[in-house]
């Protein structure tokens, strides 16, 4: 009795010893956009090189696709809404998913669309407010720099003319 306690004691501390490998599935990588425009984003990846099954598509945290491909297009999207993709890889032979991998994209408004930034755009049609007031101020205060000089030298032109008019009578 004691050696078969010893015995199964040791069984469990040796088999307590072995590490058991942790079942895991490579992620996708390199996950970017590929292309979008109005109204879709594609983003595209690379699946892992082992143990792949399939790959799982998320939008938004909506369940929209198993692939076994490397690329996704949301469609029906609206002009300038950020949407979120999720994959992760199910692995058939190792039985468990891999760790999620996200990426984040912006659908093109109509003004980027139509290549025209409407800040940037309308900065290169008028000077910003800032620029203006400085191109502006300058101006105004030579005019009435100007316009003072001409009101005085028009009334000393005035005084001397009057001067010479009293000096012949």
């Amino acid at each position: 009795m004691k050696h078969r306690i010893s015995r199964a004691l040791c069984l469990f501390i040796l088999l307590s010893l072995i590490t058991v490998p942790a079942l895991a599935v490579d992620p996708v990588s390199n996950l970017q956009v590929s292309e979008k425009g109005l109204n879709y984003i594609t983003w595209t990846w690379t699946n892992p090189a082992v143990n792949y099954t399939l790959t799982e598509v998320w939008i938004d945290g909506v369940h929209v696709a198993n692939t076994t491909g490397e690329s996704y297009t949301a469609t029906g999207l609206e002009p300038g809404t950020t949407h979120t993709i999720s994959l992760r890889v199910w692995s058939d032979v190792e039985g468990v998913y891999s760790t999620w991998v996200n990426n984040t994209a912006t659908t093109y408004t109509i003004w980027q669309f139509l290549g025209v930034e409407v800040i940037g755009g309308i900065t290169n049609l008028m000077p910003g407010i800032g620029n203006l007031v400085i191109a502006i101020v300058p101006v105004v205060l030579l005019l009435i720099t100007v316009g003072f000089l001409v009101g005085l030298f028009d009334s000393l032109l005035g005084a001397i003319g009057d001067t010479f008019k009293f000096l012949r009578r």
